[in-house]
């Protein structure tokens, strides 16, 4: 069986050599799917739709977003590269060590 986005991630990425630019909010959204990152609190379709485009996340109906093998793969090197460190500014513990320093 074919996997859907395949076909997408494969005519994104060569384009031109082997290029895979991911804004900050793609990278968020990412690994929010992949279950690494935090829920994202502004309710923006604009990256959901960039990844689905890229072929790294598809929608299921009933289901919502979900990733593509190549977005599992994609997360896996984000979280190499160390973007999961990042806690969310958004929660309680980031909003009082912002407080106190």
């Amino acid at each position: 069986m074919k996997n859907i986005g395949q076909k997408e991630f494969k005519d994104y990425v060569r384009e031109s050599a082997f290029n895979l630019r991911l804004s900050f909010r793609q990278i968020h959204v990412l690994l929010y799917l992949d279950g690494s990152g935090w829920e994202d609190e502004k309710l923006n379709l604009a990256p959901y739709i960039a990844l689905q485009r890229r072929g790294l996340i598809r929608h299921v109906k009933d289901k919502g977003f979900e990733l593509t093998r190549e977005g599992v793969l994609v997360a896996e090197l984000l979280q190499l590269a160390g973007y999961t460190e990042t806690p969310n500014p958004n929660s309680v513990e980031s909003k009082n060590a912002a407080k106190t320093n």
